[in-house]
């Protein structure tokens, strides 16, 4: 460094800021820039790498002359500095999954990744120190409406009487497509400041609202009380088929006893003759009452069966 010569030396103070605004009192009319590595000076309407090197440059290349102060922003040697973004897409009126009759509300949230693609523009826009934490509450209160709007915008285009909340959340990505494709406001106005929204990056959910839950929630205590009583309503159906079973299984085994008994019966009364000697017919006498309906053993007296109840 010569007598006639001003050494300066920049670079950003921090990782977390993404433009860094200072000055340069100019004392000399030869200068000696170094440019931390990792940060670039923008000054004067140039731009200056970090690098272990000085920059030999006159007052004048800085933007002033000796004894003035110069703006003097800095920035991160790289261009891929994000900042994510979390939106309201608005509420949206679809058919219950559990039950499409009814018509609900359920609302779409989402968050995006914002990437810094030009820091002069940044610098143009701002003209001040600028943390990512200063750049998301700046996008947050200016540019993120105008997102969830033209969001919901394409979301109401989709949208249909027989959407149910599962199918508007398997639609999210067709809105996303819709939302990135041709002119868009909110993307024109972000690159004006040096921004980008980054499709990939996007991600959306359907999330219930409170009143939607109450609903739900009486829709689905509605629906386990009907499997309940069904459950329940299987349980008798199969208790009174297992005692119907039984009763017809008992009922059975008394007809089969019955037509056993007639059975016997008929065969005893089939031929009420013997042959005698080959010849000759001998009448036999039956002094046995037999019921005619179902072949039981009765006494001679007896009006009725004591079995079936038969009239005799």
């Amino acid at each position: 460094m010569g007598l006639f010569t001003q050494s300066i030396k920049v670079g950003l103070s921090s990782k977390d800021v993404l433009v860094e605004k200072t000055e340069i009192k100019l004392k000399k009319s030869d200068i000696d820039l170094y440019v931390k590595s990792g940060s670039v000076a923008f000054v004067g309407g140039m731009k200056y790498q970090g690098s272990p090197n000085a920059y030999h440059l006159d007052a004048d290349m800085l933007g002033g002359n000796r004894k003035d102060v110069v703006d003097c922003y800095l920035y991160p040697d790289k261009m891929f500095n994000t900042i994510l973004i979390k939106f309201f897409a608005g509420q949206h009126t679809c058919a219950l999954s559990y039950l499409p009759a009814a018509k609900l509300k359920f609302a779409v949230v989402g968050s995006i990744e914002v990437m810094v693609t030009d820091y002069e523009l940044l610098i143009e826009a701002f003209d001040k120190t600028l943390t990512k934490a200063d750049l998301q509450a700046e996008i947050n209160t200016k540019y993120r409406q105008m997102l969830g709007d033209e969001i919901s915008d394409a979301i109401k285009k989709i949208i249909t009487p027989e959407t149910t909340e599962n199918d508007l959340h398997a639609k999210l990505g067709e809105v996303a497509k819709d939302v990135f494709k041709g002119s868009r406001k909110t993307l024109g106005v972000l690159s004006k400041i040096g921004l980008t929204l980054q499709p990939n990056s996007i991600a959306m959910h359907v999330n219930t609202v409170d009143e939607t839950d109450e609903t739900i929630t009486k829709v689905l205590d509605i629906i386990n009380k009907y499997a309940i009583d069904d459950l329940e309503g299987q349980k008798d159906e199969k208790e009174y088929a297992r005692r119907q079973a039984e009763q017809d299984k008992a009922l059975q085994h008394e007809l089969d006893l019955a037509r056993i008994n007639r059975s016997q019966f008929e065969e005893k009364v089939v031929d009420t003759t013997l042959t005698t000697n080959g010849n000759a017919k001998a009448p036999i006498n039956i002094t046995d009452k037999y019921c005619p309906n179902c072949g039981a053993k009765l006494p001679k007296s007896a009006a009725f069966c004591s079995v079936c109840g038969t009239k005799q």
